[in-house]
């Protein structure tokens, strides 16, 4: 592929791409605000994302091909155990995640978006992020812009509202939602359900552990404990425009 392809794939013109290369600037970070810099970091991370698919869709060796390996030589095979034993380096793993996640936050959103999934799902979705990708804790800390003990308070927590004032809450989904975007995936149903249900604004951002006050003879209703239900009884009341005007006011500009 030439250049004059590249850039025009990565959508970067050619002063860009020359201030960049020459890397005459006075402090190596002011690099970062080319961008060259966050394009090209999308277009490898996204490579190294198609290698990995590839390589899980790859069609495993037959048992005939594994007879034929072992009748090579002994030199051969001894070169061949050791190329696949040695695996991607450490280094060359932190650089894909690093890279992974300059390509995630190059993706553009809002500073300030709707969330539309509770606490406990982004949770949820956290851990998986983390154990798909190799990306470590310290690495999605800096991508969301957020300290280990406000993580490490949110994660502790339980329930679909435990934490939502927590700025890991909308922090860390913005992230995971470019990372969607980056993905090419769709949204899911229970992301559309809960546009229908919670409006523009999405779910609030204020902490709600469950706990509801009560009389002495009150009759149980389990759907004055879930955020959800407690929603879908408000929508059912013509009640939650007005719990939205007292939740953010008559600002919908940062949404």
């Amino acid at each position: 592929m030439t250049q004059t392809a590249w850039l025009a794939q990565i959508h970067v013109n050619n002063n860009s791409f020359g201030r960049f290369m020459n890397g005459s600037y006075k402090n190596q970070w002011s690099a970062c605000d080319n961008g060259t810099y966050w394009a090209a970091a999308k277009f490898f991370a996204r490579q190294d994302i198609q290698k990995q698919i590839d390589a899980l869709n790859a069609p495993k060796a037959s048992a005939g091909s594994k007879r034929a390996l072992g009748d090579m030589s002994n030199s051969s095979v001894d070169a061949s155990s050791s190329s696949s034993s040695s695996g991607p380096s450490k280094k060359a793993k932190k650089d894909a995640a690093v890279a992974l996640c300059a390509a995630i936050v190059a993706v553009e959103l809002p500073e300030k978006v709707p969330v539309f999934a509770h606490c406990d799902d982004i949770r949820k979705a956290i851990n998986k992020f983390l154990i798909d990708t190799g990306v470590n804790q310290t690495q999605f800390l800096r991508s969301i812009d957020c300290a280990a003990n406000s993580f490490g308070s949110f994660m502790k927590l339980k329930g679909k509202g435990g934490g939502a004032a927590n700025k890991v809450y909308h922090n860390a989904y913005r992230f995971l939602e470019q990372y969607r975007i980056l993905e090419g995936k769709p949204k899911s149903a229970k992301r559309t359900e809960a546009e229908a249900r919670w409006g523009p604004h999405g779910y609030h951002l204020r902490h709600d552990d469950g706990k509801r006050w009560g009389l002495p003879g009150d009759q149980y209703d389990k759907s004055r404990f879930d955020i959800d239900l407690c929603r879908d009884r408000q929508n059912a009341s013509g009640s939650s425009a007005m719990m939205d005007r007292i939740r953010w006011g008559d600002d919908s500009a940062a949404f």
